[in-house]
């Protein structure tokens, strides 16, 4: 990440690697630990690129009206949650994407 950027501040600079330790160590946390103490243990699940966008599990910067021609286009959070009896997902978290268009699908009509 820093050969991207340049922070010549160097208080700016420590305090911006003493935020980066942080987040990993709650990240390690809440996954590692938090929620395998959990009754029933979530699971959480990392949608791959061009899956259809769901309500129901994903959120994101996007209109309700348009989500039947979306799909996922990157998964920067995973939808924390469990399977309940009926095989339906019960959500805790759900997973936070950046959607994109679906390509349009072309119509390969025989006569």
């Amino acid at each position: 990440m820093n050969k991207f950027r340049t922070i010549k501040d160097p208080e700016v600079l420590k305090k911006n690697e003493s935020m980066a330790v942080k987040v990993i160590k709650e990240i390690n946390s809440i996954f590692l630990f938090r929620l395998k103490v959990q009754e029933p243990v979530p699971e959480y699940v990392w949608f791959d690129r061009s899956v259809p966008v769901n309500l129901n599990l994903m959120g994101g910067s996007f209109d309700e009206h348009e989500v039947g021609s979306l799909q996922v286009d990157v998964c920067y959070f995973p939808m924390v949650g469990y399977k309940t009896g009926n095989n339906c997902w019960q959500v805790i978290y759900p997973a936070q994407i950046i959607p994109c268009e679906a390509p349009k699908k072309k119509f390969l009509g025989i006569i």
